[in-house]
This record gives structure tokens, C-alpha cells and sequence, in this order.
């Protein structure tokens, strides 16, 4: 069997008869571009929120882009880290940096520090 024989697209820009009523409600979404994976997963996450907000009565309360956007991001460990990365930028001459986040790590003040599981004691001798 060859492709042609079941690969069928129109000039038309529309489904084949054949196909379109083989296929359930389909759609296309003009703002989703098939090459940019970014937006289409900001989709299936807002999809989500959307299925949670109605399923839970809250008001919807999404953000179409997240604070990471399209840009690569790097998290910097240490100072050291960040030293490279600013000595990199600079070689690149490709804009800057923004900070999204605070310098530091720290634990959220709600962090249980103590272990649910009791301490192991060890095998008795």
C-alpha cells in the first residue's frame, strides 16, 4: 500500500469528505501553531484548570503565560553558577537576564521539618 493511497489532503485547505466524516467533532485552533509546543501546552494546562474550576465552582484564576514564558531558564545554585552564566551572556551578546525568582532557597514556613515515620532503631543483636 503507498501513502498516497491513504493520505489524502485537499487544496482546499479543508478534510477530505472521506475522512471528515470518519472523525468526530475536530477542530482547528488558529492561534495554536502545530510547531510551537510552549503554547500548546499552556493550553492543555489552562484546558485543566478550567475543567478543575468548573468542577469545583472557583473562580478561574489563570494565567495564560507563566512566569518562565518562552525563555530558557537557569537556575543558579551557587554565585559561582551565576558568574558563568553572566560570562556566557556576554559571549552570546543575546539581551539579559531577569530575575523571577528571590536569591535565596528556604523552605516555605508551612514545611513539616519532622518525620511522620518513627526513627529506625536499628536490628536488635
Amino acid at each position: 500500500m503507498r501513502a498516497e493511497e491513504f493520505i489524502t489532503e485537499s487544496a482546499s485547505g479543508k478534510v477530505n469528505a472521506e475522512v471528515s466524516n470518519t472523525l468526530p467533532a475536530s477542530f482547528k485552533l488558529p492561534g495554536f501553531p502545530n510547531q510551537d509546543a510552549y503554547m500548546q501546552y499552556r493550553f492543555g494546562v489552562g484546558v485543566a484548570a478550567a475543567k478543575h474550576n468548573k468542577a469545583t465552582g472557583e473562580p478561574n484564576e489563570f494565567n495564560p503565560e507563566s512566569a518562565f514564558g518562552r525563555d530558557l531558564t537557569v537556575v543558579c545554585y551557587t554565585p559561582a553558577d551565576e558568574e558563568a552564566m553572566d560570562a556566557g551572556l556576554a559571549l552570546m551578546h543575546r539581551g539579559g537576564k531577569v530575575a523571577i525568582t528571590t536569591p535565596n532557597s528556604e523552605e516555605p514556613k508551612n514545611t513539616k521539618t519532622q518525620s511522620p515515620v518513627a526513627a529506625f532503631k536499628g536490628y536488635p543483636r
